[in-house]
C-alpha cells in the first residue's frame, strides 16, 4: 500500500513539567494555581501569534508559508511534545515558544525539563509521530537531568550555520542558547525573552522588569533550597538552579541582584551527583562591583 502521508525534517522538542503530579493535586484545592497552570498550558497549545517573532513576513503568499511553520503541540498530563519544519524561521518560533512555555511556568515556581533535535516526524492537528520525537523523549529522560531544555548538538550546528539575523548582529543562537558544565547546551530561559511582535506592549500587560523577574526567581530557589534534602535528586535539581542562576548574573554583570549564597549550603551529601559552583569566583566578581 502506498504512503500517502510521509515524515519531514523537523525541529522536535519533548518537556517534562517537574512535579506535575503534585501540582495536580494542590489546584484541586487552589483554583488559582489551577486557572494558571491551565491557562498556561492552552496559551502555548492554541495563541501561536503571540510567539511571532519581529521579522515574520507580512505578504499574503508569504504569510501562508509561514503559517504552515507554527509550532503543532500536543500536551498529555505532564508532557508536551512541540515540533515545526525545520527552517531559520521555524527554529526561531520554537525557540520563542520554548521559553515563553518554561519562563511562565517558572513563574509559578514549576521546573520543566525536556530537550529539542532534529528529525523525521509526521504532524497534523492531533498527532506528532516519528523518530525524532522518540529521540527527543529519549534525551529528556536520560542525559538532560537537570530541569533544563538541553539542545542537542545536531540542533546546534544546523542553526549556528544558518544566517538567523538580517543584520549581521549576535546570532539569534547565540542570544538564547548556553553551554553547561557537562558540555550539552540548553535554552537560557532566565534571560528575557526573544523580541516578540507583541513585545512593546506586553510590559504594559504585566510582564515584569528584569530585576523584578530575577528577584522572584533568586527568592524561589533560595526557599526551595533551604528545604530538608530528604530527595537528594530532587534537591540536585534545585541546586543546579542556583548554580544557573549565579552564572546568569556572572553573564550579565550590570544586574542589580544579589548572587544565591550557594557558598552556605552544604554540598557534602551531593558531591557526586551535582558540579560544584566556583564561589570563590563569583564573590571575587561582585566584591569588585
Amino acid at each position: 500500500m502506498k504512503r500517502v502521508k510521509e515524515y519531514y525534517e523537523s525541529y522536535v522538542a519533548f518537556i517534562d513539567i517537574l512535579g506535575f503530579s503534585t501540582l495536580v493535586k494542590e489546584s484541586e484545592n487552589d483554583d488559582n494555581l489551577f486557572n494558571k497552570l491551565t491557562d498556561i498550558l492552552i496559551q502555548i497549545r492554541e495563541d501561536s501569534f503571540n510567539i511571532l517573532p519581529s521579522d515574520s513576513p507580512d505578504t499574503a503568499e508569504s504569510y501562508n508559508e509561514f503559517v504552515d511553520l507554527f509550532p503543532k503541540t500536543i500536551t498529555f498530563s505532564d508532557c508536551i511534545a512541540i515540533a515545526t519544519k525545520q527552517s531559520h524561521l521555524g527554529f526561531q518560533i520554537l525557540i520563542n515558544r520554548l521559553h515563553l512555555l518554561c519562563s511562565q511556568l517558572l513563574a509559578l515556581n514549576i521546573l520543566t525539563r525536556g530537550a529539542l533535535v532534529a528529525g523525521k516526524v509526521f504532524c497534523d492537528r492531533e498527532i506528532i509521530i516519528g523518530p525524532a520525537l522518540l529521540e527527543a523523549y529519549k534525551l529528556e529522560s536520560t542525559v538532560s537531568r537537570y530541569p533544563r531544555i538541553i539542545v542537542d548538538d545536531t540542533v546546534y550546528s544546523h542553526a549556528r550555520n544558518t544566517q538567523l539575523n538580517r543584520n549581521n548582529e549576535e546570532s539569534y543562537i547565540s542570544n538564547y542558547i548556553r553551554l553547561d558544565n557537562d558540555s550539552l547546551y540548553y535554552l537560557d530561559i532566565l534571560k528575557l525573552g526573544p523580541t516578540w511582535r507583541f513585545g512593546k506592549d506586553y510590559h504594559e500587560k504585566g510582564r515584569p522588569s528584569e530585576f523584578e523577574w530575577l528577584s522572584k526567581i533568586r527568592g524561589f530557589i533560595v526557599r526551595e533550597l533551604m528545604k530538608p534534602k530528604a530527595n537528594l535528586n530532587t534537591y540536585s535539581k534545585i541546586a543546579w538552579m542556583g548554580t544557573y542562576f549565579n552564572d546568569h548574573l556572572n553573564r550579565n554583570t550590570d544586574i542589580e541582584v544579589e548572587p544565591i549564597p550557594l557558598d552556605t549550603i552544604s554540598f557534602r551529601e551531593v558531591d557526586e551527583i551535582i558540579p560544584r559552583v566556583d564561589i570563590a569566583f563569583l564573590e571575587d566578581k561582585h566584591k569588585k562591583k
